[in-house]
């Protein structure tokens, strides 16, 4: 009886997994074609002890952002409006982001900016967004589908990084990461499909090393 209760509770999550994956390996793949047949930079998969550029963006008040990481850790979550599983992931990123501020700097990285301030402002939320990263970035860092987490040390060097809302096991290790406790995901939304980035072909910068 134990364990059919087990392997019935499993269920839902073994579905949730699956769906995360082909949704994340669907999005992966067109952002590359895409960024392919647009001359963008190709996407490069983001590995943990490798060092990322600095970051330079746009803030909300429309001024350019520079994050360099030289005072403290950060956590970068990176997010888009049109995200169906980053909504149902929002109430996680907002735990997040309260539980890591005495000891991280979060921000967060919209890789669309339509309606931005609105999608912020009707969620009430009070986060430092960065947004209009100029294509090689988005590449150096493997920004191409949301929601992603990426834990980035002094000097630009990479700590962590999980791809994807945070289902039960991505849920376990993020806890365990940083000493948190988390609500878990929200009810599916109408929908719930990653977004993709549109890549870009203006505003390409040299990446720093």
């Amino acid at each position: 009886m134990e364990a059919a209760q087990r392997t019935s509770r499993s269920r839902p999550d073994l579905v949730l997994l699956t769906l995360l994956a082909l949704s994340l390996a669907g999005n992966v793949y067109l952002y590359r074609t895409r960024g392919m047949a647009a001359g963008a930079p190709p996407i490069q998969e983001l590995k943990q002890g490798q060092t990322v550029p600095v970051l330079r963006g746009r803030g909300l008040d429309g001024r350019d952002v520079t994050l360099d990481f030289k005072t403290r850790e950060a956590v970068l979550y990176v997010f888009a409006p049109k995200c169906g599983w980053c909504e149902r992931n929002l109430a996680n990123a907002q735990s997040l982001a309260r539980a890591v501020a005495p000891t991280h700097d979060f921000w967060a990285i919209a890789l669309d900016a339509e309606n931005l301030p609105d999608y912020l402002q009707r969620r009430d939320l009070r986060w430092r967004v960065v947004s209009d990263l100029p294509a090689d970035l988005r590449a150096a860092y493997g920004l191409g589908v949301t929601p992603q987490t990426i834990v980035v040390g002094r000097n630009g060097r990479i700590l962590k990084t999980w791809s994807g809302a945070y289902t039960s096991e991505m849920e376990r290790q993020i806890e365990s990461y940083f000493g948190i406790d988390l609500p878990g995901l929200t009810s599916s939304p109408s929908r719930a499909g990653a977004f993709v980035a549109p890549p870009r072909r203006d505003r390409i910068t040299k990446a720093e090393s």
